[in-house]
């Protein structure tokens, strides 16, 4: 007996193996053409099937139920194996046996060699009831959720089937599904959207630690199609989603998926002459309608037209947590404009509260934010409100305002203007400002007005007021390239004012530290060395640790740092796997402020002096603890050193979120490549070297490391006293020597 067959099949030591031989090798034959396992799963399935090739044994009859007794409850899948009769010689006849054990094995696929319930299901519909479905060609090509839902439209006529279809999905094991309880963050990206017949996506699933579960390109279809049709329509259009997510993220400045502001200035020159002439009145309501979608779009709204208007005078209240994301106006009756704010969703991602005791670690994260609607839009809401009768102004649909057909007049407007020549479509409008300010506001940022989080939104915390006013900046300057005016924008349309919010409350990341709170760490880190070179080498590597995750963004792993080896001085940088994706480690480029690069090399000397003196191995790794060996920094030992010095339950993990934070907020000119870059962010495969794929990588490095120290300036003070300590430890050996 096979020992790798007797374990993928759950088969006992003393079974006599001839008796399954034919079966189990029919059923691997099988397997190997409708499982979706790994490349490498399919290799050792081809390698069993080649043994069992190799072994020939007399045909055998099928068994009775009562001479399996032994095996029913712990071999289930075998017992039921063993029922069905002797396959033919050729695995492609459509015969009854051939069928059954291709049904088998798609059983076997989903729940494994010892699901008891599946197996006894499957006796009891299949093989007892003699219940034919499907022919041996569909049962290869289908897939077992294909099967699942042919067999549940099949339950008027054969309600047997309600026993075993059930058993056609995933086994799902107490770990998976705590498992699929943290990986519950969906960041969905639209690719292509085809009015008539697909719409293609990307989707990245990632936990409340923002680590990758799985990336999927998919493809809705629109209209109606055999399972067959569509799965031939996918693999047609996979090359071609993938290449078109490459170029979404590539992001090139003048290209069909987006227009240029000039383009957009051709539009309006057709829609809405009198927007650029300044001559708001004379826009007609059906224009002003269309116009207020556009431009609501433009903003980053995801689906306009479902916004629910709520009148802020109106006696009728509602909680806008209900609601989603809603338009709050209010009209002032003593002149003739109103005021409208959006009020959208803030909490996007599913991660759990810090649990630390002081609410004053970290930042207040709001469930809900509000931003001024920008010029033109309240303008046109303003004209839209006025000619509208007062019962359809509260709680109801923006699409309700009117029975116009946006889409239909942005498409003859694209044709009027002769824009659909050059390929322009409705979604190239609609995504002209967020290509416009795409390097200019962090991303993040706008996706709290789609609606729809990315990966970064686990990271960023950012002021309501700092955001509002980042978007309403860049979207003024969009403005201004289009040429719509701003002389009639009063000082209510112009842009968020001052608003009073509570202290140190943002939104987006939970687990932000407040800038008071790692000033206070490195104080007391500065100002207590301790008097044991161990003591002091420990001080100072765990102050270096810190600042390095603080300001790079490392990942809270079993090893933070790389070897020596992957270090590279001159350039201060180094690589390290510390980033599982699809059970790999992925090495990513980390770029460090010179000034950092010195102090560990500093560090490094005297632990290698340090090493000498107790006689053992200097650090393998770039910065490392000494507890009476060498060892790394990892979650626990950088956990308990923090609680040490703050008598709280802060995580390292929190310092990613810090590093992001102080990374937007201290760069004088923010670029969002750059920071994905600094936190290895990236998608399609798309990185800030394929984005800038003319400059040279030491060029790269040089502007971000420019822009890091920017950003440490603040702790220039605390550096200067490690700098000084770490001297004066290397000038005592050099002393003693």
């Amino acid at each position: 007996m096979n020992p790798e067959i007797s374990h993928f099949f759950d088969i006992p030591e003393d079974f006599p193996f001839g008796l399954a031989v034919s079966r189990l090798r029919r059923g691997i034959f099988y397997l190997i053409q409708i499982s979706t396992c790994s490349g490498s799963e399919l290799d050792h399935m081809k390698q069993m099937h080649s043994v069992l090739q190799g072994i020939q044994t007399p045909p055998q009859q099928a068994r009775e139920r009562n001479d399996l007794y032994n095996y029913l409850k712990n071999n289930p899948f075998l017992a039921t194996l063993l029922q069905i009769g002797e396959p033919h010689s050729s695995p492609y006849v459509d015969d009854t046996n051939n069928r059954t054990i291709c049904l088998l094995m798609h059983v076997f696929d989903c729940r494994g060699a010892a699901d008891y319930p599946a197996y006894l299901a499957f006796r009891k519909t299949v093989i007892e009831s003699s219940l034919e479905l499907h022919t041996l060609p569909a049962l290869l090509d289908l897939t077992s959720l294909e099967i699942q839902v042919r067999m549940r439209r099949a339950d008027n006529r054969h309600p047997e089937l309600k026993r075993l279809h059930p058993f056609l999905t995933p086994l799902v094991t107490r770990n998976q599904r705590e498992c699929r309880g943290r990986m519950d963050n969906q960041h969905r990206e639209l690719i292509d959207n085809n009015e008539t017949t697909t719409s293609m996506y990307a989707l990245q699933l990632t936990d409340e630690n923002a680590e990758t579960s799985n990336e999927i390109i998919g493809c809705d279809s629109k209209i109606l199609l055999t399972t067959e049709q569509q799965r031939r329509q996918f693999q047609r259009r996979l090359n071609g989603a993938q290449r078109a997510y490459y170029a979404h993220e590539s992001a090139v400045i003048a290209g069909i998926h987006t227009a240029l502001p000039e383009e957009f200035r051709v539009f309006l020159q057709q829609a809405a002459p009198f927007l650029l002439t300044g001559e708001m009145s004379k826009i007609p309501p059906e224009t002003s309608y269309s116009l207020l979608i556009l431009f609501l779009a433009l903003f980053g709204i995801s689906e306009p037209e479902n916004l629910t208007l709520i009148n802020k005078r109106s006696q009728i209240t509602i909680g806008m947590d209900s609601l989603g994301a809603c338009l709050v106006y209010e009209l002032r009756l003593d002149a003739r404009f109103l005021t409208a704010k959006l009020e959208l969703p803030a909490n996007l991602i599913k991660t759990a509260s810090p649990q630390t005791r002081d609410p004053r670690i970290h930042h207040t994260a709001e469930e809900r934010l509000s931003l001024t609607v920008p010029y033109p839009a309240t303008y046109l809401l303003n004209a839209l409100i006025r000619v509208t009768p007062p019962k359809r102004r509260h709680l109801n649909r923006l699409s309700e305002l009117g029975s116009f057909d946006y889409r239909a007049w942005l498409n003859d407007c694209l044709r009027r203007s002769g824009l659909h020549i050059k390929g322009l479509t409705k979604k190239a409008l609609e995504r002209s400002f967020q290509q416009f300010a795409r390097e200019q506001v962090p991303e993040t940022y706008f996706r709290f007005l789609s609606g729809q989080p990315c990966v970064q939104s686990h990271y960023v915390s950012v002021a309501i007021s700092t955001l509002s006013e980042t978007i309403t900046a860049a979207w003024r300057r969009f403005c201004v390239q289009v040429g719509i005016h701003w002389k009639n924008a009063n000082v209510f349309e112009s842009g968020e004012r001052v608003v009073i919010h509570p202290y140190h409350t943002e939104v987006g990341s939970k687990r932000a530290l407040r800038p008071e709170i790692y000033n206070a760490i490195f104080h007391r880190l500065v100002n207590d060395f301790g008097v044991r070179t161990d003591d002091c080498l420990n001080q100072i590597a765990f102050y270096l640790y810190l600042r390095v995750a603080s300001t790079v963004g490392l990942r809270p792993t079993k090893i933070p740092f790389p070897t020596v080896d992957n270090m590279h001085w001159e350039l201060g940088i180094f690589t390290v796997a510390d980033k599982r994706v699809r059970s790999k480690n992925e090495l990513r480029l980390i770029i460090l402020p010179l000034n950092l690069v010195e102090l560990i090399s500093l560090w490094r000397r005297c632990a290698q002096d340090f090493s000498i003196s107790k006689n053992v191995a200097e650090p393998s790794h770039l910065l490392m603890s000494w507890d009476e060996s060498w060892v790394h920094f990892d979650r626990a030992l950088a956990n308990k050193k923090l609680a040490e010095l703050t008598n709280d339950n802060i995580v390292n993990h929190s310092l990613r979120h810090t590093a992001a934070q102080r990374y937007i907020q201290g760069v004088p000119e923010f670029k969002q490549p750059l920071l994905d870059m600094l936190l290895n962010h990236s998608r399609a495969g798309v990185s800030v070297f394929h984005r800038y794929a003319q400059a040279s990588p030491r060029e790269l490095i040089r502007l971000q490391q420019s822009l890091l120290e920017r950003v440490d300036d603040e702790f220039a003070s605390f550096d200067a006293a490690i700098h000084k300590r770490l001297t004066q430890l290397v000038g005592a050996k050099n002393a003693v020597s």
